[in-house]
This record gives C-alpha cells, sequence and structure tokens, in this order.
C-alpha cells in the first residue's frame, strides 16, 4: 500500500508541474507571414496565452479529483469514483477541446501535437490508476508511472520545440517556460 501511495503523490507532482504554458511574447519584424496573413508569433501567443488557459479548468479538475485522495484522506472506493465519474471526464473535455484547436502554421500544428501527447499519457495514467484500483493489482500502477515518465518526455520536447520556433521567429519569451502567464 505504501508503494502505491508513493508511487500516486509522484504522479500527482508530476502532472502538476509538466502542463504549462509559456511566458509572455513580442511580435517583431522578423516574423513569418502564412498567406492569409497569419503570423507564427500570432498563433504562439494564441495558443499559449489564449487557448490553453481557456481548457486549463478541465485538467485542473481532474488533477484536483486526483489529488483530492491525499488531502482529504478519501477511502480507495470513494477516490475511485471521483476519479471514474468525474475526473476522466473532466480530462476527456479536456483533450476534446485541446484537439479542437486549429492553427494555419505548421510550427504551432506541432506543438500542439507534441503537447496532446503528452496529455493523453496522462489521461491515461489516471485510468491506469482507476484500473489497478479496481483490480487491486500494482501492476497498472507502474504502467501509469511509465506513462508519466513518457508524458515528461514528450513535455520537454514541446517546450524545446517551442523554443525553437521562438528563436526561428524572432518571438521572445517573458517569463519562464512551465508558468501560465497572459501574453500583453
Amino acid at each position: 500500500m505504501m508503494k502505491k501511495k508513493l508511487l500516486v503523490v509522484c504522479m500527482t507532482v508530476a502532472m502538476m508541474f509538466s502542463f504549462a504554458g509559456c511566458g509572455k511574447k513580442e511580435q517583431t519584424e522578423t516574423e513569418t507571414v502564412t498567406e492569409a496573413g497569419i503570423t507564427v508569433g500570432a498563433e504562439v501567443e494564441q495558443f499559449i496565452n489564449r487557448d490553453l488557459p481557456s481548457i486549463a479548468s478541465d485538467r485542473d479538475k481532474a488533477v484536483r479529483l486526483y489529488k483530492a485522495y491525499f488531502e482529504k484522506n478519501m477511502d480507495s472506493e470513494q477516490w475511485l469514483g471521483s476519479l471514474e465519474n468525474e475526473a476522466i471526464t473532466s480530462y476527456d473535455s479536456y483533450l476534446e477541446k485541446l484537439r479542437a484547436f486549429e492553427y494555419t502554421t505548421s510550427e504551432v500544428q506541432n506543438l500542439q501535437n507534441q503537447y496532446i501527447q503528452s496529455a493523453e499519457l496522462q489521461r491515461n495514467a489516471i485510468q491506469d490508476v482507476i484500473d489497478g484500483i479496481k483490480n487491486s493489482d500494482s501492476s497498472y500502477f507502474d504502467s501509469a508511472e511509465e506513462k508519466i515518465e513518457q508524458s515528461e518526455t514528450y513535455m520537454a520536447q514541446y517546450k524545446d520545440s517551442l523554443k525553437t520556433v521562438c528563436a526561428d521567429n524572432g518571438i521572445t519569451i517573458k517569463g519562464e517556460l512551465g508558468t501560465a502567464t497572459d501574453a500583453e
């Protein structure tokens, strides 16, 4: 039981810190402009500072429900019900909205795809925890831990790609990656 609690604590911390956007940015004259007149900078700013924050409440609810087990000393059955009935539903809503965003530039489409891959793995990790509780099988917790690690890899790739897109298009990031600050 202690191994399960430790794993769940690690997963909770990883989930809390892995999803965040970049900081503020400024558009410069060197940005690429598409045929439709959309700049990469404008789409990066839209994705990071408007779109992701607009759906964050669904993800935050799922994480909050996930963490409730430790903060409120819930029993396993109560926690299972909360994860099954609310957390997964919220995370599925988050993923649906994340996939629905449409971008013109290939750079931002790539960023979105990397972000989605990371989010899908986190959602699947929650499902593994549900299955592990239901089946009293710790192998599901091991699988969940692997998915969280893979999710963190995709998130690191996303952040690296974001830095590259910003550098290639003369976009200045104000603040640090991993914080949710608004653009000016």
